[in-house]
């Protein structure tokens, strides 16, 4: 399969180049969104949809599965209910504004961010005890990216310590396999899938091991430089060529939509070895995928 790329590892000349994909990867994303947050049904849809295709034309199948709160299993197995620290959480985030260009209080997205590891921790005990009791494995929380819709959360970023926070967008956390997504997000152009190119290329934890793919894709393509990119990396491309990758934003107002992540942007030849290093994703030998016209997603 040909797909596009950014050359920064087989010319490095950061134009855009044609490389062949020699294996079918496969991610999987668990995703909860927090009752009464803003989000909507289908803004969370159009995130998961659009970055499914995204991925599709690297030959990366991103398995989508969403988490859910048992009641009864609750009652049984956890010290707290889900309930009520929804509640909590809906309480501090009442007293930070939503509105576009509002600065909030540092100490209020502290608190809120609390409320999110509390629920966070509470659904992958949930999920692990739900596993036991059917017997079976299926999603193991701890082999699952985590993605939770929600308003408000505290990103350690550059402007951390400062009392105020204008910058509220959505990320990576810094501590656990998590992506949140603020609701100054719901109607922005392929966010999940700009946050799932980093959180891809993250390692920390015994995952599967792609080496033979890694090799694969090197030996076939000529690659010269197999550098990995960071995970925190806002990697650019060539933006006189207009070669942008997916992992550049361009907003310069952090309440503000993201409108300039198009389904044109791309992963460099680096970012694509290094999500096959990282191992958060499983990579077998072969691609049965197809990409749309124009490289938009899967059929």
């Amino acid at each position: 399969m040909k797909s596009s790329f950014i050359d920064d590892g087989i010319k490095l000349d950061q134009k855009t180049i044609e490389a062949e994909v020699t294996c079918k990867c496969t991610a999987r994303i668990a995703w909860y969104r927090i009752p009464k947050t803003a989000w909507k049904d289908d803004e969370v849809k159009a995130q998961i949809d659009e970055s499914t295709n995204w991925f599709a034309k690297y030959c990366i199948a991103l398995e989508f599965e969403e988490l859910t709160v048992d009641p009864a299993l609750e009652k049984k197995k956890t010290k707290h209910k889900m309930a009520d620290l929804i509640d909590k959480y809906h309480g501090i985030v009442s007293g930070i504004p939503d509105q576009q260009g509002k600065i909030a209080k540092e100490d209020d997205c502290l608190a809120a961010e609390h409320e999110v590891q509390l629920m966070y921790q509470h659904l992958m005990l949930l999920k692990e005890e739900e596993q036991k009791a059917a017997g079976k494995r299926g999603l193991d929380p701890l082999d699952a990216y985590t993605v939770l819709f929600l308003d408000e959360w505290y990103n350690n970023s550059s402007e951390c310590g400062l009392g105020m926070r204008p910058d509220r967008v959505s990320a990576n956390s810094q501590s656990e396999f998590l992506i949140g997504m603020t609701r100054f997000d719901r109607s922005s152009r392929n966010m999940l899938t700009h946050e799932l190119t980093h959180a891809l290329r993250r390692q920390g934890r015994v995952r599967h091991s792609n080496k033979r793919c890694f090799d694969a894709f090197i030996k076939t393509n000529q690659v010269t430089d197999t550098r990995e990119r960071s995970w925190e990396d806002h990697y650019a491309g060539n933006l006189g060529a207009q070669a942008i990758a997916m992992t550049r934003p361009s907003r310069a107002d952090g309440t503000a939509p993201e409108t300039d992540l198009e389904d044109s942007r791309l992963l460099s030849i680096r970012e694509y070895l290094t999500i096959l290093w990282a191992g958060e994703v499983e990579c077998k030998p072969g691609c049965d995928m197809k990409s749309k016209p124009g490289g938009a997603g899967a059929e």
